[in-house]
């Protein structure tokens, strides 16, 4: 099984947000650089935690994939208020017929969230935002008790969104590569899961190629690894980009 491998710092600055921070957290970065996978691991550490120090923070997750039903409007809508009336056990309010009535009975929801005396922290952490950037105008900002937490590969095109208010973004984060070490370590669950070895050279040339981008390994160990002679230095594609041009070209 392939196990999450690094990025501590930036996983602590993301748990004390929720814990403190107010407004939108905008995270970003590369495409494959991890965000998803960081996002994720935030999600599992805060509900496993959920019983003792993070008692009070809910969540809310949403994770959008390009050319799926969670791209679309309607089913993002329909997801949240399902989340928040599981949540808050919320009665009384229906879903709707389209998205209109969907994104008015949402805000129906937040309303009487907002109304309850003793409101604890939530948190939306929508993943993905550059999959289906329209979705960002469903996104609520107007409630102090609301943390949010989007990601996207670029900030400053989401920032031209007019419909956004980018005075509530309090907080930025830009995912950089793994380092050597991580990438190193992520690969030995690679190599575990497909049951090969590597000499030291073949692992220190990947991992160079790498580039610190985790969606390298994914791909080449699923695509190339097994191909004759991809050991051969000159095989074995340079870059993230170079990885990507070559599975397309074998379509």
């Amino acid at each position: 099984m392939i196990q999450f491998k690094g990025r501590a710092e930036e996983l602590e600055v993301l748990i004390k947000f929720c814990q403190y921070g107010k407004g939108v957290f905008f995270l970003y970065g590369a495409p494959g650089i991890g965000k998803t996978a960081l996002l994720k691991q935030l999600v599992e550490t805060l509900r496993a935690k959920l019983q003792n120090k993070y008692e009070k923070i809910k969540i809310v997750d949403y994770f959008i994939r390009r050319g799926t039903d969670y791209a679309k409007d309607y089913y993002f809508l329909e997801n949240l208020c399902s989340q928040l009336d599981s949540i808050y056990n919320l009665k009384g309010v229906r879903f709707g017929r389209d998205e209109s009535e969907l994104w008015d009975n949402f805000q129906r929801r937040l309303e009487k969230i907002n109304q309850m005396e003793a409101k604890s922290h939530l948190v939306f952490i929508i993943d993905g935002l550059d999959e289906s950037p329209e979705l960002l105008k469903y996104i609520p900002q107007n409630y102090d008790w609301l943390r949010i937490i989007i990601s996207s590969e670029s900030y400053k095109e989401q920032q031209n969104f007019f419909y956004f208010d980018k005075s509530k973004i309090s907080q930025t984060l830009e995912i950089g590569p793994l380092d050597v070490k991580e990438i190193k370590e992520l690969m030995i669950d690679y190599l575990k899961e497909y049951k090969l070895q590597l000499t030291d050279k073949e692992i220190e040339l990947i991992a160079d190629s790498s580039g610190g981008n985790p969606l390298y390994l994914k791909l080449f160990f699923k695509n190339y690894l097994f191909e004759p002679k991809i050991k051969e230095n000159d095989l074995i594609p340079k870059s993230i980009e170079d990885l990507f041009n070559s599975l397309i070209k074998k379509i």
